[in-house]
């Protein structure tokens, strides 16, 4: 025939045209319409070749627009077919061999076929468009041992149960270069059933329905798919599996999919180098292998609905490679709610990465069986001492081989231990601490703000647990469990030496006082001071403070048979600058006190002071805990608090002349004896890493015994010279600061015995005038002092 021919069929069963047997025929440009049931645009029967070129064919009522069978062949290219009805076919291969290249197929009814091979037939399609409409429809349809070959394609279904690509009963089927869409309940883009086989590469799937999937395996078919990008919406999933096995690689999702996988009756699923999210659900006794591989990573939860009277049911095997990772989530949806079983395995074969998130409640991972590989880790986290519990590996059975855990710890912490990360009903496998921040001795720790934990295992008849202990707790020499914050805090809270050189403006001038000579009147003293100390428990760490501090006093002198009296008020303002570990700190200090001064005419003289403090506090920890900098993204640590001091100071002491008397030329031996207590208020504080921290009041006790000796000189211009050297042995009991992070309690103390050596004059400059200047050194197992000076001033009033 020839182009612009036209055949018109109204009768059923009749067919426009039609090749008995070993015909040879080109039908090019021509027009068929058929009418009537089970009519036929095309029959070629028994060893026929036929071609159909740039033609239109159109049919209704169950009609076939191209239709080859008995081993006859067909190649339609550049035609469009349309079909109007139920049961209509576009073109169809009945133990024959059909090509389409650059067609058009459009069906509209139920249980319609757009391209189809069935029997042992085979089909190639090149460049085709076919769109069905109609429940049971199927755009590409291998069938019965054929296979199908669709290369460039667009292909698009509507209707419930309807496929794009669709082999069946043993049949092959190979995609490639496609855009494929379903539209409709239980309807898939590609799928294989009855041990059937399908494989793409580089496609694009679309999926809207419930129950209707991307791909879709069963009845122990197989999909193999490379290069895929998948669409759809709620409630559509990314693949259904009946007892078949589905393979991905390269995987690009897209939308919002209801479940990632819905398997029934068992199955398998491995993706390969694909990012996929969305839960698992799983009902049957079949076991499903679930498999990510080659940088495969998943984000979702899986969910299992097993008949517990099947005596070798199985469930759910994971396996993860070394490139891959499972990110547990949820269903995302209230169904998951009635599933009995939550993220439960058989078993669980980790080579690779477990995330259980760094936010959320607690999230728990149940297998029978686990193995970890070398380099397999576990990312769980856990709030130390919270409401909630930790993330949970919990093995029913035995775990195997080794995993490490990287745990993200969500808040400050200073409980004694975690809840239990993984917990096991044997003694086998080995766990370690990942991505930690402190490794001592081979005991690897994570920072929590103040207080650092170690990964423990404990052991019973039960079972096994591994869970996080605060440092302190592990029975380790030397151990304090503290953070570079911790160390900081708890060396900040001590306030040794401070209100001892405040009190020393006024004692360390008792020269003028001694002999008599202080009319009374107004005095000024200034000191400058530097201290290193260590403190016990805090594993040698030390601080350096460079304390300065300047007092005011006046007094009044009173005389009474052979005794003199003054009595006197002070005050004065003091900074200490505190390099404490891993930190600074910063002191002001404002006191005011009472004193008096007794001397009898033999050289006896007693002195007592009762001073009260305010103190202000800053702390800048500059190097803080890895939790602060890696967690909270902080570059230092700090808090401020305030305090109250107060305390007394009594001195004896008894001055021997070698000749004269007081105030005359000559040497003299001093003994001294002297009492000192001061106590410093608790205070609470909040740092701004959230870190709560309370700190003990604390009891400074010093007592001190010592001689000096000097010699006193009168000048020629009614003056007086006094120098003098003194050495004293100085007891700090041992003081105990207990300081209370994030409810955690730490306590140090400090003390010790060290000497102390000064020399220092007292120069009666003009009448009535005086100059006073110390030098001090003193050393000691707990504090080293290697120089404080002292000078001041004095005015007769």
């Amino acid at each position: 025939m020839s182009a612009g021919d036209s055949v018109t069929t109204k009768n059923p069963y009749e067919h426009a045209i039609y090749c008995s047997q070993f015909m040879d025929l080109t039908l090019n440009g021509i027009k068929i319409k058929t009418f009537g049931e089970h009519a036929t645009g095309v029959w070629g029967d028994n060893h026929n070749v036929i071609k159909v070129l740039n033609s239109h064919i159109s049919t209704e009522d169950e009609g076939r627009g191209v239709m080859i069978m008995g081993n006859s062949s067909c190649e339609i290219a550049d035609t469009v077919i349309d079909t109007l009805g139920n049961k209509g076919m576009g073109c169809f291969a009945n133990r024959s061999s059909l090509s389409v290249r650059g067609i058009r197929i459009s069906t509209n009814g139920g249980e319609a076929y757009g391209a189809a091979a069935a029997s042992y037939s085979g089909l190639k399609a090149d460049g085709a468009e076919v769109v069905t409409r109609g429940a049971s429809s199927h755009a590409v349809f291998a069938d019965v041992a054929s296979s199908a070959d669709v290369k460039g394609g667009r292909l698009y279904t509507e209707g419930e149960n309807s496929h794009g690509v669709y082999a069946n009963d043993r049949s092959f089927a190979h995609v490639s270069d496609s855009d494929i869409e379903t539209g409709g309940d239980r309807s898939h883009g590609i799928c294989a059933m009855k041990k059937s086989e399908l494989r793409a590469e580089n496609i694009k799937v679309a999926a809207n329905g419930a129950g209707a999937a991307a791909l879709h395996a069963a009845g122990g078919s197989s999909v193999k798919v490379d290069g895929i990008e998948v669409s759809g919406r709620r409630p559509a999933n990314i693949c259904t599996i009946d007892g078949g096995s589905v393979t991905v690689r390269n995987m690009k999702q897209k939308g919002d999919f209801g479940r990632l996988l819905d398997v029934k009756n068992g199955g398998k699923f491995e993706a390969v180098s694909s990012v996929l999210s969305g839960s698992v659900f799983y009902s049957g006794n079949d076991g499903l292998d679930l498999a990510f591989n080659e940088g495969g990573r998943w984000t979702g939860g899986v969910y299992c609905s097993m008949d517990v009277s099947v005596p070798d049911r199985r469930g759910v095997a994971l396996s993860i490679d070394g490139t891959s990772s499972w990110s547990v989530g949820t269903a995302g949806e209230n169904e998951a709610a009635t599933w009995p079983s939550a993220n439960h395995f058989d078993s669980i074969d980790n080579a690779g990465a477990i995330d259980f998130g760094s936010s959320g409640g607690q999230k728990i991972v149940t297998a029978i069986k686990y193995s970890g590989a070398p380099g397999s880790v576990l990312k769980m986290k856990t709030v130390i001492g919270g409401t909630g519990a930790s993330d949970l590996l919990d093995i029913t059975d035995s775990a195997g081989g080794t995993s490490a855990i990287s745990v993200y710890n969500a808040a400050n912490a200073g409980a004694e231990r975690s809840t239990a990360l993984v917990r096991a009903a044997g003694t086998g496998g080995l766990f370690d601490l990942a991505d930690h921040d402190e490794n001592r001795a081979g005991v690897k720790y994570i920072h929590a703000g103040a207080w650092k934990y170690a990964l423990v295992k404990e052991a019973d008849s039960s079972g096994s647990e591994w869970y996080l202990k605060r440092g302190d707790k592990l029975s380790l020499m030397g151990e304090d469990g503290l953070t570079p914050t911790g160390k900081a805090i708890a060396a900040a809270a001590f306030m040794y030496d401070t209100w001892h050189t405040e009190a020393s403006t006024l004692t360390k001038r008792m020269g003028i006082y001694r002999d008599g000579l202080w009319k009374g009147g107004l005095w000024a003293e200034a000191a400058l001071s530097r201290v290193d100390l260590g403190y016990d428990g805090l594993r040698g760490a030390s601080d350096r403070r460079k304390f300065k501090t300047a007092a005011i006093g006046y007094d009044r002198r009173i005389e009474n048979r052979g005794a003199i009296f003054w009595y006197g008020v002070m005050a004065g303002y003091g900074k200490d600058d505190i390099d404490v570990p891993f930190g600074k700190k910063e002191l002001k200090s404002t006191y005011a006190a009472l004193y008096g001064v007794y001397r009898r005419s033999g050289g006896l003289y007693l002195n007592a002071l009762t001073k009260y403090n305010r103190y202000e506090s800053k702390l800048d920890v500059t190097n803080p805990d890895g939790f602060s900098r890696r967690v909270l993204g902080l570059g230092s640590v700090n808090g401020e608090w305030g305090s109250n001091g107060t305390g007394v100071s009594l001195q004896a002491g008894k001055k021997i002349l070698f000749s004269g008397g007081a105030g005359s030329d000559g040497w003299y031996l001093e003994p001294q004896l002297q009492f000192s207590w001061n106590r410093v208020s608790g205070a609470d504080f909040v740092t701004n890493s959230g870190i709560t921290v309370n700190i003990g009041s604390a009891d400074y006790v010093r007592l001190r015994g010592g001689l000096l000796l000097g010699r006193l000189w009168q000048l020629k211009n009614g003056g007086l010279l006094d120098v003098y050297c003194d050495a004293s042995v100085v007891r700090d009991s041992d003081t105990k600061i207990s300081s209370v992070m994030s409810e955690g309690l730490y306590e140090s103390s400090i003390g010790g015995t060290r000497g102390v050596y000064g020399v220092g004059c007292n120069w009666g400059c003009a009448k009535g005038k005086y100059i006073h200047l110390r030098l001090q050194h003193s050393n000691g197992k707990a504090a080293h002092e290697p120089l404080a000076v002292y000078a001041g001033l004095s005015f007769e009033i």
